[in-house]
């Protein structure tokens, strides 16, 4: 099989924790790859991410950001998701990771709600960070479908607690994302974001 790295960031120890995707059964199949890099550049653990829910899922990584807690949040996205309607829509995978390799949660999250005739077919993220109150911020994209908006991808922020659960973004507790921007063009998606001191991002 092959790797591809997408993003990394440091670690502890001078080293690096790097994120992307593996292809171990062809081109057509592939897993988010985790992987721990000492400062002299020798691996010392990977961890390798099935989202299981298809035979030839997409399950890749594109970001990763490491926590006040000294924990790393890494996004992307997971073909298909055990809650949706439709296992092949394509989900945000949001992932919890200590320094030693051991996952503490793994979140594939979608979008469906039916008050409002919103439902994203495909949702991802680019890039996280943690937030002065110590949420985790996705930037990234959907792809939308529904009365709510125009088809095409949009851009998206949507906000985690520390534990992985999302906030809601109309306050009422329906399952839709914090903030989506329903533009009139086809192919735009925020592929990273910053909070400013002031708590704007």
């Amino acid at each position: 099989g092959r790797g591809i790295f997408k993003h990394m960031v440091e670690t502890s120890d001078g080293g690096v924790i790097a994120v992307g995707e593996s292809y171990r059964s062809g081109n057509s199949n592939a897993d988010i790859l985790i992987v721990k890099i000492d400062s002299n550049g020798n691996e010392q653990w990977n961890q390798v991410i099935d989202g299981g829910y298809t035979s030839s899922s997409l399950d890749m990584a594109y970001g990763v950001v490491k926590d006040s807690n000294g924990d790393y949040i890494v996004t992307g996205q997971s073909q298909g998701c055990n809650t949706c309607n439709n296992q092949g829509n394509t989900t945000l995978s949001l992932i919890k990771i200590d320094e030693s390799g051991n996952i503490i949660w793994n979140k594939n999250d979608y979008a469906k709600d039916g008050t409002n005739s919103f439902n994203a077919i495909y949702l991802y993220g680019n890039s996280v960070i943690e937030s002065l109150s110590g949420e985790y911020v996705v930037f990234g994209s959907y792809w939308g479908g529904g009365a709510m908006t125009i088809q095409g991808k949009h851009p998206l922020i949507t906000r985690y607690s520390s534990s992985g659960v999302r906030a809601s973004g109309d306050g009422t507790g329906e399952n839709i994302p914090d903030k989506i921007y329903h533009d009139k063009g086809f192919e735009e998606e925020f592929s990273a974001g910053i909070q400013t001191s002031g708590g704007s991002y």
